[in-house]
């Protein structure tokens, strides 16, 4: 991961994690209930925090071959496009190969909760997006409540190529979403550790300096949306606790 090596934000990738870098003598911070990882960085003077979650991605392409099978994601978001925030009350547990953050549960299964007759394909297209960066953001209440104060997001990734994908980010996580310029941030980063180590760069500010540029577009929150999201999430943090037992069977 480029984004973070030399500067504090979150990193959103939607196909699996959250990481957060923090500074070498922050080593002591991590989640007491194992819920996240701490590890050493690649750059000695920093720790990575990362939250990880099985099903970002391969959710919603399980979806489009698996269930609706459709052609394209460009498709699919299209139709996610036409359905209001909060997929009028579809919410979308994306635990279908289990979980990791939070619960470490092997066990756990998807939910599609809330549906009615009033529901159509569209709004399953909506709520696994959502659903996905619901999970998401369990990490990141982790992360706060470890006392990690944070002011800007880059997400990275498929999910970040998306305008839609990025305008949920925004609006979930009440933050501005940045981009980088480059689509392969993790192949850029182990480019810039192998130059640095060939001298070709003095060290990583240098290297991200000259290689790592964000978009002169910022995703900002939309608060009108930021309600509905509010009390989705709500629910979506119900629904483990209500059906762990049941997800054993």
């Amino acid at each position: 991961m480029t984004s973070t090596i030399t500067t504090p934000f979150f990193i959103i990738d939607l196909s699996n994690c959250v990481v957060f870098d923090l500074p070498n003598n922050a080593y002591r911070l991590y989640d007491e209930k194992f819920r996240t990882n701490t590890f050493c960085h690649v750059k000695e003077d920093l720790w990575m925090l990362m939250g990880a979650h099985l099903s970002g991605g391969v959710a919603l392409k399980w979806l489009m071959n698996n269930i609706l099978e459709m052609g394209s994601y460009d498709e699919m978001t299209s139709l996610a496009a036409s359905v209001p925030a909060g997929s009028e009350g579809l919410v979308f547990l994306p635990y279908l190969s289990g979980e990791r953050t939070p619960y470490n549960d092997p066990n756990a299964k998807g939910i599609y909760f809330g549906m009615t007759l009033k529901h159509e394909r569209a709004h399953m297209i909506r709520s696994t997006m959502e659903g996905i960066v619901f999970g998401l953001r369990t990490s990141i209440e982790i992360f706060k409540d470890l006392g990690i104060e944070y002011h800007k997001i880059i997400a990275s990734g498929g999910g970040a190529r998306g305008k839609l994908f990025l305008e949920m980010q925004a609006d979930i996580f009440d933050c501005e979403i940045y981009t980088n310029q480059g689509n392969e941030q993790a192949c850029i980063g182990a480019a810039i550790t192998a130059a640095i180590a060939a001298g070709e760069f003095g060290n990583y500010e240098e290297a991200c300096d000259k290689l790592v540029h964000m978009k002169d577009t910022i995703v900002t929150p939309n608060h009108e949306n930021q309600k509905y999201y509010e009390e989705q999430f709500a629910i979506f943090r119900e629904l483990y606790g209500h059906n762990a037992d049941l997800f054993r069977l």
